[in-house]
């Protein structure tokens, strides 16, 4: 199920990506703990021939774990090709390879590059400004890769959806494991008495 949501329905334009741009990684935090499913971003090639911002690279979309609330550590990175001839907004979605735990209450960031900075925008769609929670930490980056990140502030937030597999708390497996064994415990019981 959804463990962060800021819908991305296309609703409008994003800042330049790439050719030494402003790259912008989004924090979020999940409210539960699960294995990471799928993420969702809303994305574009952004075309300005006068910056000589015209090429087609592909994106490059990672989740980061977080360093003192600024993208800290690579969890997973997808490469995924976006529509040439679209400069329209459009969905990508990108499936889990490592199914990596994400941790209710713990931040963590998304970010998106083209593969080549030099001569290629992406921009992210903007959230709808009537969305709840609209605003979100906001990381910068001037390099044009994910690199060099300036200080953290809040910011409209760009339109993307992660989903996970919920995985029961700590907790709540010791009390079930505790309930089984017993279970096993009291039919061995019963059945040495059976035998007897």
């Amino acid at each position: 199920g959804p463990l962060f949501l800021q819908p991305p329905v296309l609703t409008g334009a994003a800042p330049v990506f790439g050719n030494g741009g402003v790259v912008v990684a989004d924090a979020f935090t999940p409210t539960v703990s699960a294995d990471l499913f799928q993420i969702s971003v809303a994305v574009q090639y952004e075309d300005f021939p006068t910056f000589g911002v015209t090429g087609t690279a592909p994106m490059l979309l990672t989740l980061f774990t977080d360093s003192s609330d600024s993208p800290g550590t690579p969890i997973e990175s997808w490469t995924v090709p976006v529509n040439p001839s679209d400069t329209s907004l459009t969905v990508i979605t990108v499936t889990s390879i490592t199914g990596a735990l994400l941790s209710a209450g713990q931040q963590y960031w998304l970010s998106e590059v083209p593969t080549n900075p030099v001569s290629t925008g992406i921009g992210w769609g903007l959230a709808s400004p009537g969305y709840p929670g609209i605003e979100l930490p906001i990381a910068e980056s001037t390099t044009g890769t994910n690199s060099g990140w300036m200080p953290t502030s809040l910011n409209i937030a760009n339109e993307f959806s992660v989903t996970g597999t919920t995985v029961p708390e700590p907790g709540t497996f010791g009390v079930g494991a505790i309930v089984f064994l017993a279970t096993i415990a009291g039919a061995r019981a019963k059945s040495k008495r059976s035998a007897s």
